[in-house]
């Protein structure tokens, strides 16, 4: 079944993916939305669906780490690089695939940071 609100994939009873989606509908129906409110959903909304990406391409490529596929995600939301070419690239190891450079300096901007946080 699919969110109400979002059109993501919901479980089968669910109306709503999330408790996000649960408020804007709340928020919808009582006339309450504000630009923070929306921003705030459209963030919660890209996380979700880097989450549920990144778990779907770590079952497709078992030998990378589960980490290393969330900061490639990551990157191609942040980017607008297809994540397709991204993962067949990167996991599948096929150097054929061309990526662009901003992909690449974003993914290694990300993980120097990941870095930085696990050294404090």
């Amino acid at each position: 079944m699919k969110c109400t609100v979002c059109g993501t994939l919901a479980s089968v009873k669910a109306l709503y993916c999330s408790n996000a989606c649960r408020q804007k509908a709340y928020r919808n129906r009582q006339g309450i939305c504000d630009e923070n409110s929306v921003e705030i959903l459209e963030v919660e909304q890209e996380r979700q669906f880097v989450f549920v990406t990144a778990a779907a391409l770590i079952q497709q490529y078992p030998s990378c780490a589960p980490e290393f596929i969330e900061k490639l995600v990551e990157a191609c939301v942040q980017t607008e690089f297809p994540i397709e070419q991204a993962a067949q690239r990167y996991c599948g190891r096929d150097y054929s695939v061309p990526v662009s450079s901003t992909l690449v300096e974003y993914y290694t901007e990300l993980h120097r940071v990941a870095r930085q946080i696990s050294q404090l």
